[in-house]
C-alpha cells in the first residue's frame, strides 16, 4: 500500500516462512525487497535476533533494500551476523539542498555514515543516486558521481526522476517548480530511463 502507514508482519510469520522456504525448498538466499526494511528498528531488532537464536543464519544469507537515515553501526552488524550480506540504499542525490527541496530527510553525511557502517559490518553496499532531481544542474549530476565514486560501492544505478502519481515532485511539476514540467500521463512511459516523462 502507499501512503506513510506501515504494517509489518509478525516476527514469527516471517520466520515461519523462511523455515517452510528452507525446509521444503533448499532455499540459500533471501531478498527482502521493502525500500524501508529496517525503519522498524525494534521489530528489525527482533526479527535478526530470531534468525540467530534458530540458527537460520548458519543456513542461509540474505540482502535488502533500505534508508540511510535508519542505520546504525550496531544495526548492521547484528544484520551481517543474523546473515546479511548485501544493502542496497537509495542515495538520491550528492546535495543537501535539493535532498530538502525534494522533502528527503537524508543529508550527504548521514549517507557517507551508512555506506561506511554497512562496509565496517562487512556487508557489501550497492545504491542509486535519481538524476533531475527539483534543482538539478550538471554540476550536481557530477557531485552526485564523485560521490559515488568516493564511497566505492559494488554497483551504482543513476536513474531519472520520475514524477509518480501521489508524489510531492508530481505536485511540484505540476505547480511547475523550479521549471519542471510534466511531459505525458502516458503511464506506459513511466519507467526509470526512457523515454522521460518529466
Amino acid at each position: 500500500p502507499l501512503g506513510r502507514d506501515r504494517n509489518s508482519r509478525s516476527v514469527a510469520s516471517v520466520i515461519s516462512e523462511i523455515e517452510r522456504n528452507i525446509d521444503e525448498f533448499g532455499c540459500e538466499s533471501i531478498a527482502f525487497v521493502d525500500e524501508t526494511f529496517i525503519i522498524n528498528v525494534k521489530w528489525s531488532t527482533e526479527l535478526f535476533n530470531a534468525m540467530i537464536e534458530r540458527g537460520i543464519n548458519k543456513k542461509i544469507n540474505w540482502s535488502c533494500e533500505t534508508h540511510v537515515n535508519i542505520a546504525s553501526p550496531e544495526l548492521f552488524r547484528l544484520m551481517k551476523k543474523a546473515g546479511c550480506y548485501y544493502v542496497f540504499f537509495g542515495l538520491e542525490n550528492a546535495e543537501d539542498s535539493i535532498l530538502r527541496d525534494v522533502g528527503k530527510m537524508s543529508k550527504v553525511e548521514t549517507v557517507r555514515n551508512a555506506v561506511k557502517w554497512a562496509k565496517d559490518a562487512g556487508i557489501i553496499v550497492a545504491g542509486s543516486f535519481i538524476i533531475g532531481l527539483p534543482g538539478e544542474t550538471e554540476d550536481t549530476v557530477m557531485h552526485s558521481i564523485k560521490l559515488a565514486q568516493e564511497l566505492d560501492l559494488y554497483s551504482v544505478t543513476f536513474p531519472i526522476a520520475v514524477p509518480f502519481p501521489g508524489t510531492y515532485l508530481r505536485k511540484q511539476a505540476l505547480r511547475n517548480e523550479h521549471g519542471l514540467k510534466i511531459l505525458t500521463d502516458n503511464w506506459e512511459d513511466y519507467d526509470k530511463q526512457y523515454p522521460g516523462v518529466m
